[in-house]
């Protein structure tokens, strides 16, 4: 099977404490972790309500990570007052190991800040400075769904015809 997962990004507001809200950022660094023998990534896509100067994923064994520019130039930021979707990632399930599961699995999807070479950190960026986010991480469930093998029906028609009682010949056609 296959299925896909939305990553949102959303701000807390702190401004009851002082803090400015929103804040406009200008880009962001992810990685995610998961197992490898249930699922495999098979692509991330950048859902912003933009074209980045620059994004770069990397599809790895046990996850994936990604690295997002707005703008070079400063021309697009982006404030998360609400959650907002930034990406959107693909995944398939590993049937090998799954066959023949007849209970459902859980797997985790876990905020990771050691894939890759060299490793990518999870952070947003803000005026320039790389700030790190609290995570959440998610778990996928996956439910075996049993499909009934094809049935088949075999029938003979009943059917009455004469035949000559000296040649012992007849024929019929069903």
């Amino acid at each position: 099977g296959s299925f896909n997962v939305g990553i949102e990004v959303s701000e807390v507001d702190n401004s009851g404490a002082g803090a400015p809200f929103p804040n406009e950022t200008q880009g962001f660094s992810m990685g995610l972790s998961s197992d490898a023998s249930l699922v495999s990534v098979i692509g991330v896509t950048v859902t912003l309500p933009f074209d980045p100067d620059f994004d770069a994923s990397t599809l790895l064994p046990d996850g994936w990570t990604i690295g997002v520019v707005y703008s070079f130039t400063g021309q697009n930021t982006l404030a998360f007052p609400a959650p907002i979707e930034v990406l959107n990632v693909d995944y398939d399930t590993n049937s090998g190991t799954l066959a023949g599961n007849a209970d459902s699995t859980d797997t985790v999807l876990a905020w990771d800040d050691t894939l890759g070479v060299p490793p990518v950190e999870n952070v947003v960026v803000v005026g320039g400075a790389s700030l790190a986010p609290s995570v959440v991480d998610g778990t996928i469930t996956l439910e075996p769904e049993f499909v009934p093998g094809p049935e088949y029906t075999f029938t003979a028609p009943t059917q009455t015809e004469t035949y000559d009682g000296d040649t012992g010949e007849g024929c019929f056609a069903a």
